[in-house]
C-alpha cells in the first residue's frame, strides 16, 4: 500500500518513544503523500528517494534498514517468499519490523505472520499498516482488529500490543481500539462508510507463542458460558417461539420487515460507526500527540 500520511505520522509516533535499530521492511516501501508535507514534518529537504528507508535511517533511529520481498524488482536485500517459512538465519534478526502494507497480497496469512514473529528479536517491535474496510480488490484480504488483537495478545508473548483505526480523508484524528473492551469474550465490531486503515504496534517478549491462535467470542469459555446461559434460561422455549412468530410476520408483511431493519441498522450505525457513540474506542487527535 505504500507510506501515506497516516502512517508516516504512526511510524514518527512509536519512534518518539523506541529505537528502530536494526530494521526490516516488508516490500520496498514507496511514500505515496505529497513529499513537500513529508520533508516538511521532518524538517528536512535533503531527502530525494520516493521509498521510506532513508527517512527511517535519519528521523526514525534505525541503524539498518533490509528489505524482504519475493524477488529483487525493486531492490530488496532479502529474498524469501513469505508463504513459506523462514530459512534460520533470519530468525530473531531484526529489531524493528514494518509491514507498511504487504501482508494483504500474501494468501498465507499464518505462516506470515508466524514469519514475522521468528524475525523480530524478544524485545523488538512489529509494526502493520493494512487494510481493515472499504478496499475490496485491493489485495486478498481486508483486517479486523481482532485478528491483531488475537495474535499479538500478552498470551501469545507480547505487550504493549496497540491497535488504531484511520481514515484515509480524516486527517486529524485516530480511532484507538480499547482493547480491554474484548474481556470476557467480547466482539468489537466496526462500521465504516470511507476506506480504514488498521495500524498495529506489538512488542515481543521472551516467551513467544506459536500456536494456533483462536477469536475470543468463539473460544470453548465462550462455548461454555452459552449453554449456561441457555441451560438457566426457563423461558428458551417461549423465547424460540416469539421468534418463529416474528419471523412469519415478517414474511407475510415484508414492509414491517423493511421497518425493523432500518431501526436495527440505525442503531448498528450508531453504536459502531467511529464516532463518540462508540464505547470500544478512543478519539485522538493526531496534533496533539505529534
Amino acid at each position: 500500500m505504500g507510506i501515506n500520511l497516516h502512517a508516516f505520522h504512526y511510524l514518527r509516533k512509536i519512534s518518539k518513544n523506541t529505537e528502530f535499530k536494526k530494521t526490516l521492511t516488508i516490500g520496498r516501501q514507496k511514500i505515496s503523500a505529497d513529499k513537500y508535507l513529508i520533508n516538511k514534518i521532518v524538517n528536512d529537504n535533503t531527502i530525494n528517494s520516493k521509498y521510506i528507508d532513508q527517512y527511517l535511517i535519519k528521523h526514525f533511529k534505525s541503524s539498518s534498514v533490509d528489505i524482504l520481498d519475493v524477488n529483487d524488482y525493486e531492490g530488496a536485500n532479502v529474498i524469501h517468499n513469505l508463504n513459506e517459512n523462514i530459512p534460520e538465519n533470519l530468525k530473531e534478526k531484526f529489531d524493528t519490523i514494518i509491514d507498511g502494507g504487504s501482508l494483504e497480497h500474501i494468501f498465507d496469512i499464518k505462516t506470515s505472520l508466524t514469519n514475522l514473529k521468528k524475525m523480530c528479536k524478544p524485545g523488538g517491535i512489529i509494526i502493520h499498516i493494512s487494510p481493515a474496510n472499504n478496499f475490496c480488490g485491493h489485495g486478498f484480504y481486508q483486517f479486523s482488529p481482532n485478528l491483531f488483537h488475537s495474535f499479538y495478545g500478552e498470551d501469545q508473548g507480547f505487550k504493549n500490543t496497540e491497535i488504531i483505526l484511520c481514515k484515509v480523508f480524516d486527517s486529524y484524528h485516530w480511532y484507538k481500539i480499547k482493547r480491554e473492551n474484548y474481556k470476557n469474550n467480547k466482539r468489537i465490531d466496526i462500521i465504516t462508510d470511507e476506506e480504514t486503515f488498521v495500524f498495529c504496534s506489538a512488542i515481543k517478549g521472551n516467551l513467544t507463542k506459536y500456536e494456533f491462535v483462536q477469536q475470543s467470542d468463539y473460544s470453548q469459555d465462550f462455548y461454555n458460558n452459552q449453554k449456561k446461559i441457555t441451560l438457566s434460561n426457563k423461558n428458551i422455549d417461549k423465547i424460540n417461539k416469539l421468534r418463529i412468530i416474528k419471523l412469519k410476520i415478517a414474511d407475510r408483511f415484508p414492509f414491517i420487515k423493511k421497518i425493523y431493519n432500518y431501526f436495527r441498522k440505525l442503531g448498528e450505525y450508531k453504536y459502531n460507526k467511529l464516532n463518540k457513540s462508540n464505547k470500544n474506542i478512543e478519539i485522538i487527535n493526531i496534533k496533539k500527540i505529534l
